[in-house]
């Protein structure tokens, strides 16, 4: 027997997949900064601000990962509650 999904529930996976993608994202944008960084050669005088600029995209490639645990982690508490919760009554 299955039991309908409540728009409440519906609003939490898509809040929880919405996190998922953010995450995502943000990881993708920081890998190609990275990567771009990679491929051009740093020169002495600029060395510096190439370095910043990798420590920020690695932050926001951390950031991103962070936030795809979280949104999974919302994910699965959003199917605990659709498991759990009592069954209709006809």
């Amino acid at each position: 027997m299955t039991r309908a999904v409540t728009a409440a529930e519906r609003r939490r996976d898509c809040i929880a997949l919405a996190v998922v993608g953010v995450g995502f994202f943000a990881y993708i944008v920081s890998f190609l900064g990275m990567r771009t960084l990679a491929e051009v050669p740093i020169i002495a005088d600029p060395a510096h601000p190439a370095i910043v600029h990798f420590t920020n995209l690695w932050y926001l490639s951390r950031a991103g990962i962070v936030i795809v645990i979280v949104g999974g982690a919302a994910m699965a508490w959003s199917f605990w509650r659709y498991v759990t919760r009592a069954p209709e009554t006809p």
